[in-house]
């Protein structure tokens, strides 16, 4: 009877520890919606995820600015060297050109790709 009093008592310390320190290592991933999607946000308040998953109006006809409210703040991407990681918004879609005259197909080389953070800097595109 002591022999199960004790690995009962083991057990049951070795659970309490496990429910306290997963609850102090763990942070729970919030998320916010944008348009019925809801996006993962990191520590620092922006959203994050992929540009596949905006939920765009149908018939939307705005500008690129009102756009933007339907993605998340950092976009998903993929660098020439396979690297994953994350760009801005801004950069993901780039300034209007002032005219359709002006318009020339826009490149991505050089926009700084970041970790899901939004701070740590992986490489660029």
């Amino acid at each position: 009877m002591k022999k199960w009093k004790s690995i009962f008592g083991v057990a049951l310390v070795v659970l309490v520890i496990g429910m306290v320190c997963g609850g102090c290592t763990q942070s729970e991933t919030q998320y916010r919606s944008i348009n019925g999607v809801d996006f993962p946000v990191n520590e620092v308040g922006q959203t994050y995820g992929s540009a596949l998953d905006a939920n765009i109006p149908e018939g939307f006809s705005g500008t690129t600015e009102e756009m933007k409210v339907f993605y998340p703040d950092l976009i998903l991407a993929q660098n020439t060297e396979g690297i994953e990681g994350y760009i801005t918004l801004d950069d993901f879609f780039g300034e209007d050109p002032p005219s359709p005259e002006a318009a020339a197909p826009r490149t991505l080389d050089g926009v700084t790709l970041y970790a899901q953070d939004g701070k740590t800097i992986l490489g660029t595109m």
